[in-house]
């Protein structure tokens, strides 16, 4: 168990290292002016010594010594008050200077981090939206990203100064012994094997504080979204304490993160301590034996009696450091998602062979049937088979309804199309080409949808049905006049379209397919929140401006595709009958 349990240490450790190396290589900006940080960041770090030093002669100069002092053996640097004031200012400044120019250039660096993370969702499989928890998502995009950029970047920075502090007060000693100078090594060895053993702690409890963050989060959007349901059956009560356990659950595991922190702060301590201790045995021989002078003395153990705070300060930045490292082994996660190319699963082998449609400008449009072939599909890899050798036709041209019970996977027919689902085997072509040669953005583009509860976009109703903004006025009017929508263009929308009814979102969602000229158009449940007026508008719009073209509606009641001419039923994943829709009816 002992040997399992240091394994795993190691590997944590080795991650942890990992994660870091990585973070700082992505950081651009900051690793190609890491040259001229780090000369700040030393100067500004040995300026104190020298201040103390410089202090040291002029006291010696004001008892009757030499009133200049050797620099490189080479120049004489004058003894006084102005050169004291001096030495201060220029400390101040590059101390200010090296710090804004590590946090801003670190800081900015991380932009692009960003945009590649929002750019990794982009891509990802629609699906992982659905798997993961909203909480978790809101916590990793902005929770976890904010934290690596304020404090990941900060604290590395503050321990490298830190560090630096370290070794210019090791030189500091070199004047009494270079004996006690040299002990400065193996207690920075100590310090870091201190690191690295609390280091997989700090993982851990970072890990259990973001996953408390976002169960916090989930169970405050439960709140938000849920209270009607709990307030109508009277559980309030009951919300509010899931909310209050998750809360008590990320309290305390920041607290055991503080404790941890404590911890390692306390040895360190002891440690420097323990130093400082060696360094004023060294330093009162050297007293006592007219090396050094009673000036120089003071000045050497107040740097070293101050190694105890920069040893403590190195010890807490380098514990935010590690903590960071989990939002950072997040924030990569995000950005390591698979494409949805990359995670549908066993596709056609012989689609890679086919001319890609491209990615870029206008596609040529799609044309012919649409064939599933011994079709299956899961939502991910691993999970229960939706659609089990799905062999079915849609004839191009023709308007087709899809029925079935609940769970006969209707839906995940459509999103199969779209290549939101995970192939499980058998292909989908259409006009004889797998839909798997071509660009999965470009082979979207091609289909136009109006889903059950259609979402729109905060502006106008003319900025939501161009929402490349190529089209003209009389187009977008002649749009709205098809389906018999009387809105104006500049008629205000809200986001999501919560100002109009689902009716006028959908009918919108319609006017905006037929501005696009969609050849393959999939409607969710057009009617199932309807009125009939509405109702009878939206089978106005299918047989006459959708006339001709490809349509494809899932549908729960039979009476809405009286007017289609084919209806197929499914059933546990397959075709359980497909008819002319007249032999439903007669």
């Amino acid at each position: 168990m002992a040997e399992l349990i240091d394994g795993a240490g190691k590997s944590v450790k080795q991650e942890n290292l990992r994660v870091l190396g990585r973070f700082l290589l992505n950081l651009a900006l900051l690793r190609r002016a890491a040259p001229a940080l780090l000369l700040l960041i030393v100067a500004a770090s040995c300026l104190p010594q020298l201040f103390l030093w410089y202090i040291g002669l002029y006291v010696r100069c004001q008892h009757g010594g030499a009133c200049t002092a050797p620099l490189f053996y080479v120049w004489s640097l004058p003894l006084s008050l102005a050169g004291l004031f001096v030495i201060a200012a220029v400390g101040i400044v590059l101390r200010i200077t090296s710090w804004m120019a590590f946090e801003l250039a670190g800081q900015w660096s991380t932009n692009e981090l960003h945009d590649r993370m929002i750019h990794a969702l982009k891509r990802a499989r629609t699906t992982m939206f659905d798997e993961t928890p909203s909480g978790h998502l809101i916590n990793r995009i902005l929770g976890d990203f904010g934290t690596l950029r304020m404090m990941g970047v900060i604290r590395v920075g503050d321990s490298l100064n830190a560090t630096v502090e370290v070794f210019a007060s090791a030189a500091l000693v070199v004047i009494v012994n270079p004996w006690p100078a040299l002990a400065i090594v193996p207690v920075v060895l100590a310090f870091f094997a201190v690191q690295l053993t609390i280091a997989p702690m700090f993982g851990h409890m970072q890990e259990i504080t973001a996953q408390g963050r976002g169960e916090v989060l989930h169970r405050e959007t439960d709140i938000i979204e849920g209270r009607g349901i709990f307030t109508l059956y009277g559980k309030e009560g009951a919300l509010l304490g899931r909310l209050g356990r998750a809360y008590e659950a990320f309290a305390n595991a920041q607290l055991l993160s503080v404790r941890i922190n404590a911890w390692s702060r306390l040895w360190m301590r002891a440690i420097a301590t323990g130093y400082g201790v060696l360094v004023l045995v060294f330093v009162t021989a050297a007293v006592a034996d007219r090396r050094i002078s009673m000036a120089y003395a003071a000045m050497i153990v107040s740097s070293i009696f101050a190694l105890s705070g920069t040893f403590s300060w190195l010890c807490w930045c380098l514990g935010s450091v590690t903590e960071t490292l989990g939002n950072a082994r997040r924030v990569f996660e995000l950005i390591d998602l698979p494409p949805e190319e990359a995670s549908e699963g066993k596709v056609p082998t012989d689609a890679g062979g086919q001319p890609p449609l491209p990615t870029g400008g206008v596609p040529p449009p799609l044309s012919g049937d649409i064939v599933f072939s011994g079709y299956a599909m899961s939502y991910r890899a691993g999970s229960d088979l939706v659609l089990d050798g799905l062999d079915l036709t849609v004839r191009e041209g023709l308007r087709t309804g899809i029925i079935g019970r609940t769970g006969a996977g209707k839906s995940s027919l459509v999103q199969a199309l779209f290549r939101m689902v995970h192939v499980r085997g058998g292909d989908v072509r259409i006009g004889g080409k797998s839909i798997y040669s071509y660009d999965i953005s470009a082979l979207r583009r091609q289909f136009g949808v109006v889903p059950q509860d259609p979402y729109l976009f905060s502006g106008t109703v003319a900025s939501n049905l161009d929402r490349a903004g190529g089209q003209s006025p009389q187009a977008l009017s002649a749009a709205m006049a098809a389906v018999g929508l009387e809105l104006g263009l500049d008629a205000a929308i809200t986001e999501g379209g919560k100002n109009l009814s689902v009716g006028q979102r959908q009918l919108l969602c319609l006017a905006r397919i037929l501005l696009a000229d969609k050849r393959y158009v999939f409607m969710d449940e057009p009617t199932s929140a309807v009125d009939q007026e509405t109702d009878a508008r939206i089978q106005r719009v299918l047989a006459t401006a959708l006339a001709g073209r490809t349509v494809v509606t899932i549908a729960h009641r039979l009476e809405t595709l009286r007017r289609y001419d084919r209806i197929v039923e499914l059933g546990a994943g397959r075709v359980m009958r497909d008819e002319p829709a007249a032999a439903y009816f007669s």
